[in-house]
């Protein structure tokens, strides 16, 4: 991926994050005695450097194989991804990040695929930002993505996806499991929001059903 520092300088970097995530030019990767994941960058001037779990692997510019690492917390407080909103022309279709924030982080994490022409302005198809956990004070998340989609129903088609019922289950599984381990008020109170957005929706089917037209692209 390639990103942007403040003062406008563009760089090709990767996280290393092992054993998933093993980015070019790191070699010799292990596991101390400790469990920590260690490897090795060269650097343009030929020197081995030790490279650790969590920093980004940064190409040395005019070079085909030197790269030199950045600590994780300089990285994010020094580049942005060059590009946060995409167009990809042919493709009919624009990736745009959304304002809402996951506290106590500022960054955007939660992206939607907006289709042109989309009746609906975007709310079948989103990208994710994997979250690297909450360390050193901060909310730090990787530059990889993931994307889900929705079910979506046309006048011609229908495209198969998760209802947003299935994801809220999921939610209510994982708080659920996560309570089991450390338990705390937050957490019941998530669960009875979330048991309620279940609620509504089986009611709004229901009345979708008594009223006939559940299933139609109807009001």
């Amino acid at each position: 991926m390639k990103f942007q520092a403040i003062e406008k300088k563009v760089i090709d970097a990767e996280q290393f994050l092992p054993p998933d995530n093993i980015p070019e030019g790191v070699q010799n990767v292990h596991q101390t005695n400790l469990g920590r994941y260690l490897g090795e960058v060269i650097t343009a001037q030929g020197q081995n450097v030790v490279v650790a779990s969590g920093e980004w692997i940064v190409k040395e510019a005019g070079y085909e194989d030197r790269y030199y690492p950045i600590d994780s917390g300089i990285f994010d407080e020094t580049y942005q991804p060059l590009e946060e909103r995409k167009v990809f022309p042919g493709n009919d279709l624009e990736v745009i990040a959304l304002e809402e924030t996951v506290y106590p982080s500022k960054e955007q994490s939660v992206f939607a695929v907006v289709h042109h022409e989309d009746p609906y302005g975007g709310a079948h198809e989103y990208e994710f930002r994997n979250s690297l956990g909450f360390s050193d004070g901060k909310a730090r998340y990787a530059h990889g993505r993931q994307r889900i989609r929705f079910v979506e129903k046309t006048d011609t088609i229908m495209l198969a996806g998760l209802q947003s019922e299935q994801l809220v289950i999921a939610l209510i599984d994982r708080t659920q499991k996560l309570d089991a381990r450390f338990p705390c008020e937050e957490n019941k109170e998530m669960i009875t929001a979330l048991k309620v957005f279940l609620e509504m929706s089986r009611r709004r089917v229901k009345n979708r059903q008594d009223r006939g037209v559940m299933g139609d692209l109807k009001k």
